[in-house]
């Protein structure tokens, strides 16, 4: 499939400090919010800002630690969000981030292991209405080991997982919805070439997924119902 390529204008996304307990390190934190936001820059979709970059929202560091950055935040904070051209925010709690230290069962190899389980949420900064919201955990499974030789280590190890965690809240908080404007290349059944309104500007990229529905016009019934039945339709970028 090939889209044409436009420039329509992104959503803004700020994105919070993440609250955490008092046991979990600042920089921990700050490690899983850089892979958070990492993942979410690779997805093209929105535009960011961090809110550590704005004088008029950054904020001091017992605030960050004692758990106020949690709810949808206080009124004033995202009205300010809301001038500033905030569309949506995006906040955090870490629930926990623990780190054990192991052993081998010769006793020759030590090391540290972390877990990490974490909630992200897409709200609106101007009535406060959470728009979408994810739990994730990290470091138990055998496919998201994270070690390290320190506890730091392991901590910013476990961290790297987020960066593509986080694609499944974008694709829920911003969903991207285009039409097929016009069918190229056929065989049977099955179209073989499509161009739609959705390109690299929006995000989309190679081999991309769409499921396509019965409402989309200049697309006859026959090659729509075909494209239902595979599900799936892939996209190359022009």
């Amino acid at each position: 499939m090939s889209a044409q390529k436009q420039t329509e204008g992104k959503s803004s996304v700020f994105i919070d400090y993440f609250a955490h307990p008092s046991n979990v390190k600042d920089s921990w934190a700050e490690a899983l919010r850089s892979k958070v936001i990492e993942g979410i820059q690779e997805t093209n979709r929105v535009l960011i800002t961090d809110v550590d970059a704005e004088d008029a929202l950054r904020v001091e560091k017992a605030r960050r630690e004692n758990g106020e950055l949690s709810a949808a935040g206080d009124a004033s904070r995202l009205a300010v969000m809301t001038q500033l051209g905030a569309n949506y925010l995006l906040q955090g709690t870490i629930t926990s981030l623990s780190v054990d230290h192991k052993r081998s069962d010769d006793g020759k190899s030590e090391w540290y292991a972390a877990v990490v389980n974490y909630t992200l949420k897409v709200v609106d900064p101007k009535n406060g209405t959470t728009i979408a919201s994810k739990t994730f955990k990290h470091g138990e499974s055998i496919t998201e080991m994270a070690t390290g030789d320190t506890p730091d280590a392991a901590a910013v190890d476990v961290a790297k997982f987020a960066r593509k965690a986080v694609r499944a809240l974008v694709d829920e908080a911003f969903k991207l919805n285009g039409t097929i404007l016009e069918i190229n290349a056929t065989k049977g059944d099955e179209a073989k070439q499509v161009y739609i309104s959705l390109g690299s500007a929006h995000g989309v990229g190679s081999k991309a997924r769409f499921n396509p529905n019965r409402s989309l016009e200049k697309v006859s019934c026959r090659f729509l119902m075909t494209a239902i039945r595979k599900t799936a339709l892939y996209m190359l970028d022009l």
